[in-house]
């Protein structure tokens, strides 16, 4: 079922131009001149319910538009958005009871107060009836882990536990749809892994549709099922984290193996073959041949292998790539 959809979405900033030197600056000031910038240049794509949807891209590459147009926030220059079937920035208080923004570098806790007093705060702002509130903030405080916090003023919590806090707060009133912007950024592993886990869990026990940017690839790696990379305003690529790797990467993957007997001559004609001890170093790229591919290639050829390794280009590597292009 989809929940969000996207279509030929444009977003154009009119933007002042400043000249340098006082007396220009003081024309400026009688006699504006802008100049347009386009953030978003007719994109189009749909996010299913329980998706976690992994939304990457190089810095003003235009991820926060897309987030702040489909949070309510902004509105289009053209194009339609519709979130839970709302146009958001047209009926904002009704997509507002819908959704969550979660961004790693602001809080929306009080900073001198306790956090269970900002929880009750929620509570009352989105109307969320004693039971229900009772069960998500226990549900939310156990498994990310800040149950024996509650009575701790913000300002006493380290930031690994405040974006914890952040997190339950904004989770309370059961959003369908929840947008991350760097929600890890600043935070140690473990710190991390509490973020990452509790996402899936909430994903997992809520059917919550999720929405990531973020910088750490290993945030999309381990919570996301799909990705979607923009550059320029443009999407460049929409569908799972394999087939990435596999179209925008062309790096080479080494495979090692060892044989059953020792081969008196061992060549592949067209493929970086070394030897190093008794294991055989095999470099070949993913477009030309899949891994599955060389082993049955090996196989037809009659080597019996009984152990082999495989090195591929990383996820990292892919979006570096794609980002230096």
């Amino acid at each position: 079922m989809e929940v969000i959809k996207v279509e030929n979405l444009k977003k154009v900033y009119r933007i002042p131009k400043r000249r340098e030197g006082f007396l220009n600056t003081f024309k400026d000031l009688i006699k504006h001149e802008y100049e347009d910038k386009t953030a978003l240049a007719d994109i189009s794509f749909s996010i299913n319910e329980g998706d976690i949807v992994g939304y990457i891209g190089p810095n003003g590459a235009g991820k926060s538009t897309t987030i702040k147009i489909m949070a309510g926030i902004l509105y289009p220059t053209s194009g339609q958005v519709t979130v839970n079937e709302v146009i958001p920035y047209k009926e904002k208080v009704r997509n507002a009871k819908e959704i969550s923004l979660i961004a790693g570098n602001r809080s929306n806790l009080y900073w001198d107060l306790p956090i269970i007093d900002t929880f009750e705060l929620m509570k009352r702002i989105y109307k969320i009836s004693d039971k229900k509130y009772k069960q998500n903030l226990d549900l939310l405080s156990e498994v990310i882990g800040i149950k024996d916090l509650h009575t701790v003023p913000a300002r006493q919590l380290s930031l690994g536990q405040r974006m914890r806090a952040d997190f339950v707060a904004s989770m309370l009133h059961d959003p369908k749809i929840v947008y991350l912007d760097e929600p890890t950024i600043g935070l140690d592993i473990v710190a991390k892994d509490h973020i990452r886990e509790f996402i899936k869990t909430v994903n997992s026990e809520k059917r919550t549709t999720v929405i990531i940017t973020s910088h750490d690839i290993a945030d999309i790696e381990r919570i996301c099922n799909r990705v979607i990379v923009i550059d320029y305003g443009k999407i460049i690529y929409s569908g799972n984290i394999d087939n990435l790797n596999s179209e925008y990467n062309n790096n080479k993957c080494i495979m090692k193996i060892k044989l059953e007997d020792k081969a008196e001559s061992f060549n592949l004609e067209g493929f970086d073959v070394k030897q190093v001890n008794d294991m055989y170093s095999i470099s070949f790229e993913r477009k030309k041949i899949t891994p599955s591919g060389m082993l049955n290639l090996l196989l037809e050829k009659g080597y019996k292998i009984i152990d082999f390794s495989l090195t591929e280009p990383s996820l990292e590597d892919t979006i570096k790539a794609i980002y230096e292009k």
